[in-house]
């Protein structure tokens, strides 16, 4: 499996102009949320450290620590899934 550490990287992807990038790159993104492994990651990881927080009963002042954790684990699942999801669609689209 290539690995492309820029977007300039993905074959043919240098050939679009500014705005036809702009385009290829939000329909890529925007279909991302059509898929279930994306609300899996937003809502799974933050539902349950939001739950798990409350049962441990884990407060800082006013912050709810697991809630905190959740969000961070979901967010970092959320980016490493997208950015494969959204790559696909980008190469899918721009294979000849």
């Amino acid at each position: 499996m290539r690995i492309y550490w820029t977007l300039n990287g993905i074959p043919g992807w240098s050939a679009l102009t500014r705005k036809e990038q702009g385009q290829v790159w939000r329909d890529a993104y925007l279909r991302a949320f059509r898929r279930w492994p994306i609300w899996a990651a937003l809502l799974v990881p933050i539902g349950l450290g939001a739950l798990a927080g409350q049962m441990a009963g884990v407060h800082y002042g006013p912050w709810n620590v697991g809630s905190m954790i959740g969000v961070g684990i979901g967010g970092g699942v959320f980016g490493f899934l997208a950015n494969i999801i959204v790559g696909n669609d980008i190469r899918e689209r721009l294979a000849p």
